[in-house]
């Protein structure tokens, strides 16, 4: 079975609820915002969650595809 095409559209979809929410934080001021720590708190949240997605569709591509582990993570070695 190959990439589901439908768990990378889920995840997508939080990418994007948590970028849209995070844009909303970011129409406030900065000093506001940090000094406001259950806004910062959710600002931390939404942050995760579209990260934790991110390595969610990677892995995933990575599994499906049978990838595999990179040798280095050294930029070096890596083909142009």
């Amino acid at each position: 079975m190959g990439v589901d095409k439908e768990r990378i559209v889920s995840l997508i979809g939080e990418i994007e609820k948590a970028l849209s929410i995070l844009k909303e934080y970011g129409q406030k001021e900065k000093e506001v915002l940090v000094a406001d720590l259950r806004s910062l708190g959710s600002v931390k949240y939404y942050l995760m969650v579209a990260v934790e997605a991110c390595v969610d569709i990677s892995n995933h591509i990575i599994a499906k595809e049978h990838i595999g582990v990179p040798e280095s993570y050294s930029v070096r070695n890596t083909p142009i």
